[in-house]
Order: structure tokens, then sequence, then C-alpha cells
């Protein structure tokens, strides 16, 4: 006996990989390689967890991964704060979001 398929919604996230972009074009815009990381030859990549308000402006900031040297950390944390506010595309649809935003250090 066939039975015919169910079908089942599953509520969809929104996606907010425009807020992602945005933020990471601003961040790239105004990123200066920190002096003592760049002297010692440092490189990384820092994660921020930034949580963003429906107005665009920052809410928090926290390293979730560092880079291993203090000074990139502390240098994506600023960079986060300077980022914003920024002006947002779309509505975010709820008071605040949470994003991931890798910051890299990269001496070329």
């Amino acid at each position: 006996m066939n039975h015919p398929a169910i079908a089942r919604t599953i509520p969809s996230r929104p996606d907010y990989g425009w807020l992602k972009d945005l933020l990471k074009r601003r961040i790239m815009s105004l990123q200066a390689y920190p002096r003592l990381a760049r002297m010692q030859g440092w490189e990384g990549i820092v994660v921020v967890r930034a949580t963003i308000k429906n107005d665009g402006s920052l809410l928090d900031a926290v390293v979730t991964e560092s880079s291993g040297y203090a000074s990139l950390d502390e240098d994506a944390l600023k960079l986060m704060q300077r980022a914003c506010p920024i002006r947002l595309q779309h509505d975010l649809g709820q008071s605040h979001i949470e994003v991931l935003i890798p910051v890299h250090y990269r001496l070329e």
C-alpha cells in the first residue's frame, strides 16, 4: 500500500548574509595593520561575534576565535566599533541579531 508523501514545512531562518558582507566590506575599508603586529610579523584571523541592533548600531562585540595575538584581537574589536553604526539595507525583523565576522590579518 502506497502512502502519499507528507510535506513538512520547516520554518526558514532569515538570511543575513547581506549584513555579514556589508560589515566585512566596511571593516576592510577601515582596516590598517597594527604597527606592533606588522613589526613582529604577526598574522591571523580573529572571529568577532557582533550583536547589531535594528538601527545599525553595535550592541556588543566579542572575540569568539582568537588569532593568538592580543594586539590583533583588540584591533578587530576596535574595527567593529568603528564600523558601526552601519546603514542597513533591509529591516532585521527583530530588535537585534548576532553575526560572526572573520577579520583577516595578512602581511603582504
